[in-house]
């Protein structure tokens, strides 16, 4: 069971690696979601993230 408290969340990418550690999705549980806790990428993220997606193909 992996418990994500977003109490603590500061950081951009931290939810998604957070909930990314459950191994099914039953065996997550999200306690104080809110909408502070959901931070959007940088700019420079989405760009690498971006540039290296068209690099793949």
């Amino acid at each position: 069971m992996v418990e994500v408290n977003c109490w603590h969340i500061f950081q951009s990418g931290q939810l998604v690696v957070a909930i990314g550690r459950a191994r099914s999705i039953e065996g997550l549980r999200i306690v104080n979601l809110s909408q502070n806790a959901v931070i959007p990428q940088t700019q420079v993220v989405t760009d690498f993230v971006a540039q290296e997606g068209s690099s793949l193909s």
